[in-house]
């Protein structure tokens, strides 16, 4: 699945090369990791100079067939690199043919119309790289550069990034919500609504994490009507009430996070969002930048990917997602930016596709790294890279890759201070070790159960009950995805019945949650527990109890 409009051609300054071989390159420097070589070490092997390897991995140079032959050879990659290079040179085919159909003098179009299209239709030469056992639907590639920030024509940012179709909805210019007319608002605002701003991590789109004062809840249904009605009357460019409002509201809708999944909540969020879009849209075809709804629309997006993401619906997740990434790099907003790569990290894995998690990973690295954005790094976005990094590589199977990811991820914890807390206070106190732990547990568990690994799966046992003590009321999805780790962490340990007595009381509520993370841990615990002791009876009656207690309403791929 595609997840940007179009593919980029990268240059090197001697002629184009495709943008599919960067991500050739990411599989070439994973299996190359993976073998424990360095660039000079691989150069060695196959008779090239390192800087030349770096190219490679870097996506600046295209490699012909015999050579990759020789690299998939030297690191035992058992396939892997020709595979992906044969997949890349039939998508790019499929690409030049849809394009010179489309430039025939019926279309009237110009050729990078007509290729835009063909990639639009037939998905980018990168996404192909990496089709899975579950086919074209399970692709994903790291969204591909933004138009050039100074043009805000109909086709510039306003018109290339805020507008178009966007999921969940009939189209764009708001959709369905650009009728306006009584958007019913979530339950509970009058209880959970601020007076000030930034609220949850969230600052003013307008003033930053200044101070700012937000409208009394009453004043809500007037404020969102105008943002509804943004495609015919468009309200102020930068009304502070409506952003403000619109920001407060964000914070009550991400709650769903952690909450059931009504979709009612979704579809409000997605029906917000199309209008926000097209408010956004239409400043930027009037020639100005819309900075306060871009950074607006990044969160609302995030929200909505998450949401969609719960319910199983992966590829609409990953859409909301790219739209989000690309909108937090137009405003700069570097924050939202970073944690919207670890969602992507997250859904790779839950689709079985570690490399690609990895990847975003090791973006969000480099992303700190070199100050990519507008306000540079902080010890919150080292601290995601090293620990999403090594959920990634254990899930490969790499223990001493895992192992270290992890002590870089334990120092960078301990340095968090006022400055990042003020951008993700999620990570301060009781909440952060929780999070923390809770990946370690995950972490630990995978690696036991990729190489079935004593130690880590003990380690795992031990980081799960410590998070566990740290969760929530259990009622929450996250004290059940917990629950269901720590109860996989013991089977991985070989305690079946200490398994079996974790996961027994919170069987009926995982079962109906509905959440694709409280899922994939049940059925990876299912899994593991019926192939390991399938003779105790308490495992043979454990599919007969998952029947029963099926949710109706569980996730629906797409």
């Amino acid at each position: 699945m595609p997840v940007s409009d179009a593919t980029p051609r990268r240059t090197t300054g001697r002629r184009p090369v495709p943008a599919g071989w960067a991500e050739f390159g990411e599989l070439l420097r994973h299996h190359r990791r993976r073998a424990g070589l360095t660039q000079s070490q691989l150069g060695a092997r196959v008779g090239y100079h390192h800087s030349l390897i770096s190219k490679w991995e870097s996506g600046q140079r295209e490699l012909a067939a015999p050579l990759v032959d020789r690299l998939d050879a030297a690191l035992g990659a058992g396939g892997a690199l020709r595979a992906a290079e044969e997949r890349l040179r039939a998508a790019e085919e499929r690409l030049r043919t849809a394009g010179e159909r489309l430039r025939g003098p019926e279309e009237g179009l110009r050729a990078g119309e007509g290729q835009q299209w063909a990639e639009g239709q037939l998905g980018s030469a990168d996404s192909q790289l990496w089709v899975g056992r579950d086919g074209p639907s399970a692709a994903r590639s790291a969204p591909g550069p933004l138009p050039a920030p100074g043009v805000f024509g109909g086709a510039g940012l306003g018109g290339a990034l805020l507008g178009g179709t966007l999921p969940g909805g009939p189209g764009s210019r708001g959709g369905s919500g650009s009728r306006g007319g009584g958007l019913p608002l979530p339950a509970g605002l009058a209880d959970d609504w601020p007076s000030r701003l930034p609220v949850g991590g969230t600052p003013c789109p307008l003033h930053g994490p200044a101070d700012c004062a937000v409208p009394e809840a009453a004043a809500l249904p007037q404020l969102v009507d105008s943002v509804l009605r943004a495609a015919r009357t468009p309200p102020p460019p930068e009304d502070p009430d409506l952003l403000h409002a619109l920001t407060a509201l964000l914070n009550h809708c991400a709650k769903a996070d952690s909450a059931p999944l009504p979709s009612a909540q979704l579809a409000f969020v997605e029906q917000l969002l199309r209008a926000l879009a097209a408010w956004g849209a239409g400043i930027g075809e009037a020639g100005r930048t819309p900075y306060a709804q871009l950074r607006l629309a990044t969160h609302y997006a995030q929200t909505a990917g998450r949401l969609r993401l719960h319910r199983g619906q992966t590829g609409l997740a990953m859409l909301w997602f790219s739209h989000g990434l690309r909108w937090a790099e137009a405003s700069g907003d570097a924050a939202a930016h970073a944690v919207l790569l670890t969602d992507v990290c997250t859904l790779s894995r839950l689709e079985g596709d570690p490399a690609t998690s990895l990847a975003h990973a090791e973006a969000l690295n480099t992303l700190v790294g070199t100050g990519q954005l507008a306000d540079g790094g902080r010890h919150w976005r080292m601290l995601l890279s090293h620990l999403y990094q090594a959920r990634a590589l254990a899930q490969l199977g790499a223990a001493l890759g895992t192992a270290a990811q992890l002590a870089l991820a334990r120092r960078w914890f301990a340095r968090l201070d006022a400055d990042d807390l003020a951008e993700v206070p999620w990570l301060g106190g009781s909440q952060g070790e929780l999070f923390v732990q809770s990946a370690f547990a995950g972490a630990h568990r995978d690696l036991a159960a990729a190489g079935g690994r004593g130690p880590a799966a003990r380690q795992a046992v031990r980081a799960a009950e410590h998070a566990l003590r740290l969760a929530p009321d259990r009622t929450q999805p996250v004290h059940l995805l917990l629950s269901l780790r720590l109860a996989d962490s013991r089977a991985c340990a070989g305690d079946a019945h200490g398994a079996l007595a974790t996961l027994t009381p919170v069987l009926g509520a995982a079962a109906r949650s509905g959440r694709l993370l409280v899922t994939a841990e049940l059925t990876g615990l299912h899994r593991r527990l019926t192939s390991r002791w399938p003779q105790l009876p308490e495992v043979r009656d454990l599919r007969d109890r998952l029947r029963a207690e099926e949710s109706p309403t569980a996730p629906v791929r797409g």
